[in-house]
């Protein structure tokens, strides 16, 4: 299958990645600790970071303030805002009970993707735009094919490389006929927290029907979801691990720990295992 060049040079930055989906470390002061965080990454041996535009009134001036940082840390920075289903405007904004968009921008993905592209421009570092959980039907009322191409080209005014990566939980039809043109590559994530079993068989047959078409990041859980208030245990997280790394393009860790360090037991796991590939 013939792949158009510029596409292929942007899947090409996905291929290897091993990155962690963004817990910040935070100051007294509530902002991002950037020297912390990058110590943190650095530690666990980290290449990429997924810096999530929650919905923190700071996150997305924090994100332009880690840029530059993360560029002397040699580190990569993809950005991933909330899908549209996802923008439940309930509580007050930036309480505990607020889940509203990604701020400041919101559902205006235009705009977004305007602003990521000039930054992009200028931060070479940030390679990476992210939409999650991108497949839920809900998102394609707003997120048309004709208005992603629009998307796309806003992305890409500034910088043409800037990757588009978003989070889902299977492959579909739909995404790949009236989307593929859209993804370079996709950011696959294993839901089931309590075990492995049933991941490698589950991989490979998203990646069947991929096709080679673009890259599959594997997505492991580090750390407790909206749907699963418990963390997985290390011996599953090690297991999701493995098969992602043996049967993925790339991987990618949600949420581990970082503030807590070796008192979390899977970062503990992961600093042990980043130290010990250091010594090889």
């Amino acid at each position: 299958m013939e792949i158009h060049p510029e596409k292929a040079e942007r899947q090409a930055l996905l291929r290897g990645v091993y990155g962690t989906w963004g817990r910040l470390i935070k100051g007294e002061d509530g902002r991002l600790d950037s020297r912390r965080q990058i110590e943190a990454l650095r530690a666990l041996r980290i290449s990429t970071f997924n810096y999530f535009i929650f919905h923190d009134e700071y996150d997305w001036e924090d994100c332009q303030r880690f840029l530059p940082v993360a560029a002397e840390a040699c580190l990569k920075v993809w950005v991933t805002v909330l899908s549209p289903w996802q923008g439940k405007r309930t509580g007050t904004p930036f309480g505990p009970e607020y889940q509203g968009c990604s701020y400041p921008f919101g559902t205006d993905y235009l705009a977004w993707c305007d602003a990521l592209g000039q930054l992009a421009a200028r931060h070479p570092n940030l390679t990476c735009f992210s939409i999650d959980d991108f497949d839920r039907k809900e998102n394609f009322q707003i997120l048309t094919p004709a208005y992603m191409a629009e998307m796309m080209k806003a992305l890409r005014q500034s910088r043409s490389d800037i990757v588009f990566c978003p989070t889902i939980y299977g492959i579909t039809p739909s995404l790949l006929g009236d989307y593929l043109d859209f993804i370079d590559g996709v950011m696959l994530w294993w839901a089931n927290l309590d075990t492995r079993l049933g991941m490698k068989e589950w991989l490979w047959a998203n990646k069947t029907i991929i096709a080679g078409r673009f890259p599959v990041i594997a997505g492991v859980y580090a750390r407790s979801t909206t749907w699963h208030p418990t963390p997985p245990t290390l011996k599953t997280f090690k297991g999701c691990l493995r098969t992602a790394r043996a049967g993925a393009d790339g991987v990618m860790l949600f949420r581990p720990d970082l503030a807590a360090g070796k008192a979390d037991p899977i970062v503990a796991y992961l600093l042990e295992e980043a130290q010990e590939s250091e010594t090889r």
